[in-house]
């Protein structure tokens, strides 16, 4: 995994504006069998790490996933996201409606 050489700024950008940094992505790579969950949560823990990101959340699922417990079809409602955008990278803040 490469991390982009501007994210530690964005992120302590938002820290410094009273934001978390919070990482929410889609890792469908897992259901389909391209890589596992144990390497997925390793480059996690190094985001954690090398550019301070609050936490990191992920979905691995598929539905013509090979991996059968991921190979599920999710839907979700009631979802509000939003996109900030610091130095071009984009950052995702998740906020469930209240």
């Amino acid at each position: 995994m490469e991390i982009y050489p501007f994210a530690k700024k964005c992120v302590d950008s938002l820290h410094a504006a009273g934001y978390l940094a919070i990482v929410i992505t889609n890792q469908s790579g897992i259901a389909r069998g391209y890589f596992s969950e144990d390497e997925l949560l390793k480059m996690n823990d190094s985001l954690r790490r090398e550019i301070d990101v609050d936490d990191v959340y992920y979905c691995p699922h598929y539905p013509d996933g090979i991996i059968e417990k991921y190979s599920i079809l999710l839907k979700l409602e009631n979802i509000r996201v939003f996109t900030f955008y610091t130095n071009g990278m984009s950052i995702l803040v998740n906020r469930a409606n209240r």
